[in-house]
């Protein structure tokens, strides 16, 4: 018998092997072989009882050296997670990393499914700054949770005379390579003492085992490092052969500095920590906190547990690294930029956590499709309010959505703080029609200003659709549930007398399904709301089928304007779309883009950014054409909803009439 389990166990590590499962996260590929699966099988072919679910979902989680608190934190956390994964299916495994910008970037790549990373590098992800200033503001990162305080300590030889950060000046200094978080630290801490590493000192950028060794050897003066406390390599290297001591961070500069990045606090390094150093005293400092990070991509219920799973054996966690002894379930929760995710958010609601965005958090503006006008108007409007955010303290980030309905849905939830809807989405979900018909008016939803003007747009490949009566038989998409779209489409088939449901064969996508429908020929037409010029109609219209808009007019829809007041008739200009197989301006009807948050959105945020557009109009116009034409008065018209607060206090100190 045990020879029969050892020709079992050896087959199915054949299988395993030839399986080519990747060392690497980037290469996983569910298709293949899993670890899950080949442990799950050893157990049946050796006989062993097992109750280990499958698949067994494994998240890699990024830390930092292997020297530093990352390292032994992400061993922490994953020891408490795997403690009862063959109760909820998930396991954890640690990857020693370069650090935090890394994970940041490895975790948006799809790398990693969770990272550590300093505040400051959280931070910056977020709102586009320092390594992400090209790219961007990372809409996707999500936090789960805060980890252990981090200070930014400063290690010099006691023959190089450096008892001040200004005492740097012409030294060798070890600052960190590139791509970790205390590199940021470093260069943060010299410039707020007006010292430029590339010019004022000899600058090293090494990892942190390499400075060690070099300033033992005499080949640096000092070096920088993040690091929570203690820290057993701090600790190793204040004991060796040559005397160093931790240098003091401190000052008005320091005070300047918190002021203008308020992530970084004021602490100070207990000097009984390290015997081996030649401080008599605790060392003021500053510093940060580690965060826990994750992508919106991996999945609630795998972010649910792993949440759940940390808080709910918190001691066991903080008695495994020393670094986290103060932690407390309340301080966890603070100190990160990005949007909490929504499996961590469930967990802390069950739990009755409080889970208040920090300061720093960004205000979210759902937007719609990326190819729609929604994407870029949020855009523009974030641009503007964040030109200035080192003044008001307000920042906005965008993100891509379903649209209207799950805008103003998000919105009323507290998802989102603001969001783009439709006028007439605006009017039914405050009076409680529609989709709003059964949980009623949504009495939280506040008006903030109308934007651009959009279009019933219907564009069809058949050349025999001439009309909206033409569509009766036809393959026609009425867009995605949820979406504004759709219920302009039913609105005016149900003008002409079509029943969507029984006189077309409907289709529910979204608009760029749609476009790629009609182009293959597997849909006649479709509709969509949108102003214009839109890309996505400009690509449809330059596409190997001729495709060309139908007018939507007629008396059924001067009485579909007539009886709702959130409708209005407008013209598509077939100047921008000379492609499609048109000959003039095609008539239509019409609603407008509004702009919509909650009464539970402070007054300051909601009249600091309505500031920011109104105060600069003509520079917001220019942004696009589809404002060309707007009026600071048109856009107080067509809100159903009440006027926010904060807004409305903007509209009342510069004269504009709200009626």
């Amino acid at each position: 018998m045990k020879f029969q389990k050892f020709i079992s166990f050896f087959a199915v590590l054949i299988i395993f092997c030839a399986s080519g499962y990747p060392a690497d996260a980037a290469e996983r590929d569910d298709s293949k072989i899993t670890m899950a699966t080949v442990i799950y099988s050893l157990q049946v072919l050796t006989g062993m009882k097992s109750d280990i679910p499958t698949p067994l979902t494994v998240n890699v989680i990024g830390t930092g050296d292997i020297d530093g608190v990352y390292y032994p934190m992400g061993g922490a956390i994953a020891s408490v997670v795997n403690s009862s994964y063959n109760v909820h299916g998930n396991r954890c495994v640690v990857e020693s990393t370069l650090g935090s910008v890394f994970n940041v970037n490895a975790v948006l790549n799809n790398d990693l499914e969770f990272g550590i990373a300093q505040s400051d590098t959280q931070y910056d992800a977020v709102h586009g700054l320092a390594e992400w200033d090209t790219a961007g503001p990372r809409h996707d990162l999500r936090a789960l949770f805060s980890l252990h305080p981090e200070s930014v300590i400063l290690i010099a030889a006691d023959d190089a005379n450096i008892n001040s950060i200004k005492d740097l000046s012409g030294k060798k200094v070890n600052i960190g390579h590139t791509g970790s978080g205390y590199h940021q630290n470093a260069v943060d801490a010299l410039e707020a003492f007006g010292i430029d590493y590339e010019t004022d000192l000899t600058a090293t950028e090494e990892e942190l085992t390499e400075a060690f060794k070099l300033i033992q050897d005499g080949d640096i003066d000092a070096f920088f490092y993040t690091v929570g406390h203690p820290s057993s390599v701090i600790a190793a290297v204040l004991a060796d052969r040559r005397n160093v001591h931790i240098v003091p961070i401190s000052g008005p500069e320091i005070d300047d500095l918190i002021q203008t990045k308020p992530y970084y606090s004021k602490t100070v390094i207990p000097i009984n920590l390290y015997p081996g150093a030649t401080n008599t005293t605790d060392v003021e400092t500053f510093g940060l906190k580690a965060t826990f990070v994750t992508s919106a991509r991996v999945s609630e219920e795998t972010v649910y547990e792993i949440t759940k799973e940390v808080f709910e054996n918190f001691d066991t966690l903080i008695s495994m690294v020393p670094a986290a002894q103060g932690l407390t379930a309340e301080n966890m929760l603070e100190g990160s930029s990005a949007p909490v995710h929504n499996g961590a958010m469930k967990y802390y609601q069950e739990a009755g956590l409080q889970t208040q965005p920090s300061e720093d958090e960004p205000e979210i503006i759902g937007t719609g499709s990326v190819s729609g006008l929604y994407y870029p108007t949020g855009g523009a409007i974030a641009r503007l309010v964040n030109a200035d955010s080192d003044q008001h303290g307000v920042r906005c980030s965008v993100e891509s959505t379903g649209g209207s309905s799950f805008n103003i849905n998000a919105v009323t939830d507290g998802y989102l703080q603001f969001g783009i809807a439709q006028s007439d989405r605006q009017h039914e979900a405050a009076n409680g029609l529609a989709e709003w018909q059964e949980s009623g008016p949504q009495d939280d939803l506040r008006a903030v200003f109308s934007l651009h003007p959009e279009s019933v747009t219907l564009i069809a490949a058949d050349e025999h659709i001439t009309t909206v009566t033409d569509l009766k038989g036809r393959r026609v998409n009425i867009g995605n549930i949820g979406s504004g779209t759709r219920q302009n489409s039913i609105d005016a088939l149900n003008a002409f007398g079509i029943n969507y449901e029984t006189d077309i064969t409907a289709h529910s996508e979204s608009v760029t399904e749609a476009s790629e429908l009609l182009q293959a020929g597997t849909i006649d037409a479709f509709f969509y709301t949108v102003g214009h010029p839109n890309s996505a109609v400009v690509l449809v219209t330059n596409g190997e089928r001729k495709v060309h808009f139908v007018p939507i007019e007629g008396p059924e829809i001067d009485s579909l304007v007539e009886t709702s007041e959130y409708y209005t008739k407008s013209v598509i200009s077939i100047e921008s779309y000379p492609e499609a197989v048109n000959f003039s301006d095609v008539a239509t009807f019409g609603v407008k883009a509004t702009f919509v948050t909650s009464a539970d959105v402070s007054e300051n945020t909601v009249y600091t950014v309505t500031k920011q557009i109104f105060d600069n109009f003509d520079a917001f116009k220019e942004m696009h054409p589809a404002y060309r034409y707007l009026q600071k008065e048109d856009m107080l018209k067509g809100l159903s909803a009440p006027i926010h607060k904060g807004a409305m206090k903007y509209y009342q100190e510069a004269g504009l009439t709200t009626k």
